[in-house]
C-alpha cells in the first residue's frame, strides 16, 4: 500500500511494515490537531470501522486511540441499516478498556429506513443497558456531496461535477434532518459547547 502523510509519500509498505511506521506517526498526526484546535471551536475526528478491531487495536490511531490522545468526547454512531446496530453498540462498549469506556458520552443510530416508532420503546433500554443518552435516530437520506475522495456515478465510473452552491444546499439539508432527529442541545453540552 501506498503511504502518505500530510501530503508527503512515505513509500510502500506491506502491512507489517505499516504496522511499524503507525508507531512514529503520531507527532505527524497530533500537530496539525493541536495546530486546528487552536483555531476552531470543535474539531471533528471521524473514526473508521469499529473502535474495537481487537486484532487491529494495538496499533490503531483512528479510533479510540487518537479520541483518548486528545480526551475528545466520543459518540458512538451504530448503522442501523446494516442490521444487528443494538447488539453492536453493547457488544462495543463491553469490549472497550474502563478507559475508553469513559469516553464514550453518547450513542446515535443512524441509517433508519424502517418503522422510526419502534425507536420509541427501543431507546430507554438502550439507555438502561449502556448507562449513555441515546442522542437520536437518524432516518436514512440520500446526499448528493463527495465522499472522502469523490463523488462517483456509479453506472458511469465517472466523477461528477458539484459547484460549492449545491455541496452547501446538501450540507443544509443534512442539518435540517440532523435537527429535527437528533438532541442537539446534548450534542453541544457534550461536546463542551451550549445550545445557542
Amino acid at each position: 500500500m501506498k503511504v502518505i502523510v500530510q501530503g508527503h509519500f512515505l513509500g510502500r509498505m506491506d502491512s507489517a511494515a505499516y504496522r511499524e511506521a503507525k508507531r512514529d506517526i503520531w507527532p505527524h498526526i497530533l500537530a496539525p490537531y493541536h495546530r486546528l484546535s487552536q483555531k476552531y471551536d470543535v474539531l471533528v475526528l471521524e473514526g473508521a470501522g469499529s473502535p474495537v478491531e481487537l486484532n487491529l487495536k494495538a496499533e490503531d490511531i483512528a479510533n479510540m486511540a487518537m479520541a483518548r490522545k486528545v480526551s475528545a468526547p466520543v459518540l458512538l454512531v451504530a448503522d442501523i441499516d446494516r442490521g444487528g446496530a443494538y447488539a453492536s453498540i453493547y457488544g462495543t462498549l463491553q469490549l472497550l478498556t474502563p478507559e475508553e469506556r469513559e469516553s464514550v458520552k453518547g450513542i446515535i443510530i443512524n441509517r433508519c429506513k424502517g418503522n422510526a416508532a419502534f425507536f420509541v420503546d427501543i431507546k430507554p433500554t438502550m439507555e438502561q443497558l449502556t448507562g449513555l443518552p441515546v442522542l437520536g435516530l437518524m432516518p436514512y437520506i440520500r446526499l448528493e456531496i463527495e465522499d472522502e475522495d469523490s463523488l462517483i456515478d456509479p453506472s458511469t465510473g465517472v466523477k461528477l461535477a458539484q459547484s460549492r452552491e449545491a455541496m452547501e444546499a446538501q450540507l443544509d439539508r443534512l442539518a435540517d434532518v440532523m435537527e429535527a432527529y437528533l438532541d442537539i442541545a446534548q450534542v453541544l453540552r457534550i461536546i463542551g459547547l451550549e445550545a445557542v
